[in-house]
């Protein structure tokens, strides 16, 4: 079932399943330009799991009323809708930017996370990556250069339109340049985590995935790279994600309690 929660600043919708287990619920935090739906086919393979998934701010059915949009922003809508739901904690599985606003999340609240389970998402953003990102995300050379996805998007986002999610993500991306994580604020959280990307993802190089993992210096933690797979959710080979996800969250039990 669809449901809204009203922000002071935006309006957010999501999707909650309860079940009847012991668990922490499941969070299932999209990537930038993505929507809550992209999250269907994977959460099916969790189905002893209570479940949230919600759009982002400007995302998908979700809006803005003012402000922009930064890493902290995504974090603090996902902490109102857990005191909403008067959830205490969550195990998360974030896909690129959701991944980054669940470490945030952790940063700003590691009591509320459980552990978190990162696909695709970049960590390091220099100069060069910025600028390049944040070009690819402007409204007119993305009408010009590809008007197929640019329709797609349009599609995608009819809460805030194409044009204003665009412009607020590309905001969100340029504002690394001003604030972004460092691997300590990561490391303080004590958060079990799994870094995992796909061996052709184009946005997260390994040797990036492998530098967070060694800066995090955890036992806790884990890296997984998924053969033939680039950085589109799509395209995630699902069996042999949730079979990684699986042993991870056992492991992180184990690995905890020793």
């Amino acid at each position: 079932m669809t449901m809204q929660l009203l922000l002071d600043d935006a309006g957010i919708e999501y999707d909650y399943v309860q079940m009847e287990t012991a668990l922490p619920p499941l969070l299932f935090l999209h990537g930038a330009l993505g929507v809550r739906g992209q999250f269907d086919a994977l959460r099916k393979h969790f189905p002893e799991r209570s479940q949230i998934a919600l759009d982002f701010p400007s995302h998908g059915e979700s809006h803005v009323t003012h402000g922009a949009i930064n890493g902290e922003r995504l974090a603090r809508a996902v902490l109102a809708l857990l005191d909403a739901l008067q959830i205490e904690k969550v195990d998360i599985i974030g896909h690129s930017m959701g991944g980054y606003a669940a470490l945030v999340l952790a940063h700003l609240a590691p009591a509320r996370v459980n552990s978190i389970v990162n696909l695709g998402t970049k960590f390091y953003w220099s100069e060069e990556a910025i600028d390049k990102t944040s070009k690819e995300l402007d409204g007119d050379q993305l009408r010009a250069r590809s008007p197929r996805h640019y329709e797609a998007l349009a599609a995608l986002h009819p809460a805030s339109g194409v044009d204003q999610t665009l412009r607020l993500t590309q905001g969100l991306i340029t504002d690394f340049a001003r604030w972004q994580l460092s691997e300590e604020m990561v490391r303080a959280t004590k958060v079990p985590i799994l870094l995992s990307a796909g061996d052709r993802d184009n946005l997260v190089p390994m040797a990036e995935i492998v530098k967070l993992f060694d800066a995090l210096e955890s036992k806790l933690n884990a890296v997984a790279i998924l053969p033939s797979t680039p950085h589109p959710l799509q395209h995630l080979p699902l069996d042999c994600f949730e079979l990684i996800v699986r042993r991870f969250w056992v492991a992180a039990v184990r690995k905890t309690l020793a």
